[in-house]
């Protein structure tokens, strides 16, 4: 016998239990970080007449052919292309396939503007003659 414990037996109904299975934590896989390797600009040049609208798609190439999704590509225009076209969005994330439009507005002067599209460390160029 040992100090402080005692031997004596309790007596009531019988009782049981389970015990669940633990709940196994979720290993998150990270998503690959696809890099952009190249941008192309479609059309390649683009001739408006005076308040005339027209589609500019941009895609991204990401290396070893994965899609670039949720890129952001900035648009700006050279100084005197301000006065002769607008670009709506001048700022938008690329889509699932890697791709964003922009619209470009044709105002009421005559000219050659100068678009330049931007992501990370690319950039590609597209003039826009507007004409009557």
């Amino acid at each position: 016998s040992y100090p402080g414990y005692t031997t004596d037996t309790a007596y009531g109904s019988e009782k049981s239990f389970t015990t669940l299975t633990a709940t196994p934590t979720p290993t998150v896989t990270p998503t690959p970080v696809c890099e952009v390797e190249s941008m192309s600009v479609s059309p390649k040049r683009l001739m408006l007449k005076r308040g005339k609208i027209r589609e500019v798609t941009v895609t991204l190439h990401g290396k070893d052919d994965c899609l670039p999704e949720g890129k952001i590509v900035n648009v700006t225009i050279n100084k005197v292309g301000n006065k002769l076209i607008s670009v709506t969005p001048t700022s938008q994330a690329t889509d699932v396939n890697g791709t964003v439009k922009f619209t470009i507005t044709a105002m009421n002067k005559i000219g050659n503007a100068r678009v330049a599209f931007e992501t990370a460390s690319l950039k590609r160029l597209l003039t826009v003659k507007v004409r009557r």
